[in-house]
């Protein structure tokens, strides 16, 4: 039974990525990874905690003990905050810089390495690399760029979106989207009981009426908040399908869109409705290059998912002005 291949229809990644060992090629990588840092670039490096964070509870981050305050995990803050850094920066230093975490539950913030909340990804000499969770994997070429393919062939979605001011939170830009078309209802924290799920589960953060779309969003702040953006969307869209239990809950916090949705399954046709995925971020890029290395993994198994139920799929990078 072990010897069966039904594992890599979900982790296919685990025969497509292995360890990188080799001491001479560690080093040119690093070498790479402190040249780039150095040029402050951020569109091949980024900040994720490497544990859980109860984002509730995230009051901010900082870079020195008393230094500046920002509220997401943004390399770019971390460039400006140790401007002087770089001229010339090697591994040693880097190992000594620290990230600064404040808690609401702690009086006060907690310390950690920053090379422990580094991601980076790297093509070198032919191969691709990618350095998370403190250490290197080579990632099979051919591999990565079917996944960034297939990933990169979902289209935007049609719908009308809003630009998310600096300042707000998920819930505030989830009540300015809904303010700016009429089309559009709130479900962000109302929460509908479902037969197939214990606990009660959010149908999505907007609903645009007219084009019977579950609009997701989420700020890309790490890999645990992509994941968790892509497992509501895949969760919702099961119950949506299968349990006339949430159909019936969901079309009460619908109101007078209420017909939209059917209550026997039999009524109910997936490719009717459209699940989106919104990430918001400051940085002027496509959706699919938001994505790290493994939340791109992550994406394209829920993307096989959601369009083999029958539903459409869309993806949409909303920009932080």
């Amino acid at each position: 039974e072990y010897q069966k291949d039904t594992y890599k229809k979900r982790f296919d990644w685990i025969d497509n990525i292995k360890p990188e060992k080799d001491p001479a090629i560690i080093e040119n990588l690093k070498n790479e990874f402190i040249k780039d840092l150095s040029a402050n670039k951020s569109d091949n490096i980024h900040l994720a905690p490497p544990f859980i964070i109860n984002w509730e509870d995230l009051e901010f981050i900082s870079f020195t003990p008393k230094g500046n305050e920002f509220y997401e995990f943004d390399i770019t803050n971390f460039y400006d905050a140790k401007s002087d850094i770089f001229d010339n920066l090697d591994w040693e230093k880097l190992l000594r810089q620290r990230i600064y975490i404040k808690d609401s539950g702690f009086s006060d913030s907690l310390n950690y390495s920053l090379w422990r909340f580094l991601n980076y990804q790297i093509e070198f000499k032919g191969s691709y690399y990618i350095f998370t969770q403190s250490n290197w994997y080579k990632v099979d070429k051919d591999y990565y760029n079917e996944i960034y393919k297939y990933c990169s062939d979902i289209i935007e979605s049609e719908s009308l979106f809003v630009d998310c001011e600096k300042a707000m939170n998920e819930g505030e830009y989830n009540i300015k989207l809904t303010k700016s078309n009429p089309d559009y209802v709130l479900l962000d924290k109302k929460l509908v009981q479902s037969d197939m799920i214990r606990s009660q589960i959010e149908a999505c953060d907007v609903f645009n009426s007219k084009n019977m779309e579950f609009i997701h969003v989420k700020f890309r702040e790490s890999s645990s908040t992509l994941s968790h953006l892509f497992a509501q969307g895949r969760v919702a869209s099961n119950s949506l399908r299968r349990d006339k239990t949430f159909r019936q809950n969901l079309k009460k916090r619908l109101g007078k869109h209420k017909t939209l949705i059917p209550f026997e399954n039999k009524d109910l046709n997936p490719n009717d409705y459209t699940i989106t995925y919104a990430i918001i971020e400051s940085k002027d890029r496509k959706f699919i290059d938001a994505l790290p290395f493994f939340s791109l993994v992550n994406f394209r198994l829920t993307a096989e998912e959601i369009l083999m139920m029958g539903f459409k799929l869309r993806v949409k990078k909303i920009q932080i002005k």
